[in-house]
């Protein structure tokens, strides 16, 4: 079963998530072209990931529910972001990790490529928690990681580890 945008689409607007802020990357395409046009989930589209971080935490403040969607890469480059707003200050917000390289069937920390198998490990240094999503029964996921999150405040990784259709 693959993993649809309409899936987790339906799953973020259920958990609360009103707006999703974007660095665009080729495995969520699909997700963020379902985002584009949606009423209710408001995409915005940013340059780079600490300034997605930093939005999220506007967001936040001013009392939304944001996700940050981005790709493995992208983690490395929001390091100090996720540091200081997310754990510093205790931001929860939603990161939504597409495994940009993952070789299908692999586990990520099995790969061949560094950035899928470090991810994980990133995010364990930073005591951030995360899941990994391949496909459409596992969506709750989602859901659970918007819960934890603003239950916890603090960032709650989702691993998207097929593309999203």
């Amino acid at each position: 079963m693959p993993l649809t945008a309409q899936a987790v689409l339906q799953e973020l607007q259920r958990a609360g998530i009103d707006f999703v802020v974007s660095v665009p990357d080729s495995m969520t395409k699909g997700l963020y072209a379902a985002l584009a046009v949606h009423k209710e989930v408001r995409l915005i589209p940013v340059a780079r990931e600490e300034e997605g971080m930093g939005v999220c935490a506007g967001l936040y403040v001013g009392g939304r529910r944001p996700a940050l969607l981005i790709q493995n890469t992208g983690v490395f480059a929001a390091v100090n972001s996720l540091r200081a707003l997310g754990l510093g200050y205790q931001v929860p917000v939603l990161l939504l990790v597409g495994l940009l390289g993952r070789e299908p069937q692999v586990a990520p920390r099995d790969s061949a490529n560094p950035l899928v198998r470090l991810t994980g490990p990133q995010l364990d240094l930073l005591k951030i928690p995360h899941d990994l999503l391949e496909d459409d029964a596992q969506v709750g996921l989602v859901g659970a990681a918007v819960d934890e999150a603003w239950r916890e405040g603090r960032p709650h990784a989702i691993l998207i580890g097929e593309q999203v259709k």
